[in-house]
Parts: C-alpha cells; structure tokens; sequence
C-alpha cells in the first residue's frame, strides 16, 4: 500500500517528519522531498502524477496554508472521484475545507504523538481493507 502524502510548502518541516516517523515503522509514504527529482520540473511534475496514480491512499497534510493551494485540493478531488480514501493528519487548528468534512481527520494540533498514534492505526485499517480491493489498475491523473 502507497501512501501519496501532500502537503503545502509552508508546511515542509512537518511534513518530512511525519513521513521519517511513518517510514521507520515501515509505511510505504511517498512524499516528493524525498522521492522526485527536484532540479528538473517537468520530471518532478511526472513523477508527482506517477505517485498520485499509483497510490492507495491520500495522506493530506492540512493547514490554513494547505487549505489555499490549488495542487492540493485537485489531489483530494483526484482521489475521491476514484473512490480512494483520503485521511487529513490537521497540523494546526484550521477549517477544514467542505470537500474533506467527510474525510478522515486526524488531529496533530495538540499532541504529535498522540497524531501518529492514531494515523498509524488508521493506516493499518485501511491496509486491511485494500488488502482485497478492487485497485488491481489505477485511472492516470490528469
């Protein structure tokens, strides 16, 4: 199971932690720091629609900042119009846009470790669940 997780600039720091933390319990996270070529754009653009097409899961790192970027709203929208799930990890007290009250939320604010906590047992229901699912093949985004 893939994990795309998307984030805003602003947020950068907290998203690279939470991506060490889950990788060193073994989570396939996939977060373009780490996994994309950061001195061409166009091939980290391909490797960004790669990721998104092949992952399981939609990680949203979610903050008043990431709640005003364009790229992050089209992950959500991408994910749920191909039924996949999406989990928010809310890093800072923020609204939660419309499109994602449904989603699920798990709050960082107050306790990152009690957010990591939860997340990973989330992450590991929704293993279970994909375990047998339909995702054989992935629709392109774009």
């Amino acid at each position: 199971m893939q994990v795309f997780l998307s984030y805003a600039r602003e947020d950068e720091a907290f998203a690279s932690t939470l991506a060490q933390d889950l990788k060193s319990q073994r989570a396939n996270i996939w977060i373009d720091l780490n996994d994309a070529p950061v001195d061409n754009k166009q091939q980290w653009l391909a490797a960004v629609e790669a990721a998104l097409a092949e992952s399981d899961i939609l990680l949203v790192v979610m903050s008043q900042a990431a709640a005003q970027q364009s790229y992050i709203q089209n992950d959500w929208h991408f994910f749920m119009q191909h039924d996949r799930p999406v989990l928010v990890a809310l890093s800072e007290r923020c609204d939660i846009p419309p499109d994602l009250k449904h989603a699920d939320t798990i709050d960082f604010s107050s306790s990152y470790e009690s957010g990591l906590h939860r997340l990973q047992f989330r992450m590991i229901e929704y293993a279970t669940r994909l375990a047998g699912s339909k995702w054989h093949r992935r629709p392109s985004h774009g």
